[in-house]
């Protein structure tokens, strides 16, 4: 008997603080959506302002892709001219022209979760501001990983060149 009033007064005592812990959660999403509110004008501002600079980045970072492409495709062809190992370098030219097209297609998505954001009332709708924003900088996430990763090929695309480098005959002469 003596257990079953310990295990009624701790379930007791876990629904009391639970209670206020749902209402302060309640509090902060209401003072996060009063705030969005407030500064709706500032925050639309601000996205026009991020969406300009994010476009020239992106517009920036897709010619420099470009012309990596082309250079990793001209130089994947003297390879071949020249009858030396050319599979590593065009799987890895395969590899990055795939993480550049999901770049391309993840800033896409990002840019049309920019636009759906910037289209909210947020002075009237908070929290499908809210939302939105929060799905917005997932997609900004994945557009900066799928950047990242694009990077991450070039990189290795240089450490083959290097290598193959060290590996030629006038190479080894040299050192």
């Amino acid at each position: 008997m003596k257990s079953r009033r310990n295990i009624a007064a701790i379930l007791i005592a876990l629904i009391a603080t639970a209670v206020p812990v749902a209402v302060q959660a309640q509090d902060s999403s209401a003072v996060r959506y009063q705030t969005i509110s407030d500064r709706c004008q500032s925050l639309h501002l601000l996205l026009d302002e991020l969406q300009r600079r994010d476009l020239v980045s992106r517009t920036n970072l897709g010619r420099e892709y470009e012309s990596m492409a082309r250079l990793f495709n001209a130089f994947n062809q003297r390879v071949k001219n020249n009858n030396l190992n050319v599979q590593p370098f065009e799987q890895l030219t395969q590899d990055f022209n795939n993480a550049t097209s999901q770049f391309r297609s993840a800033y896409v998505e990002y840019d049309d979760g920019l636009i759906a954001l910037q289209q909210i009332d947020c002075k009237e709708k908070p929290a499908d501001f809210d939302a939105q924003l929060a799905r917005t900088r997932e997609l900004r996430d994945v557009t900066e990983g799928a950047a990242t990763y694009a990077n991450a090929l070039s990189g290795q695309y240089r450490t083959q060149m290097v290598q193959l480098q060290s590996e030629l005959p006038a190479a080894r002469s040299n050192n």
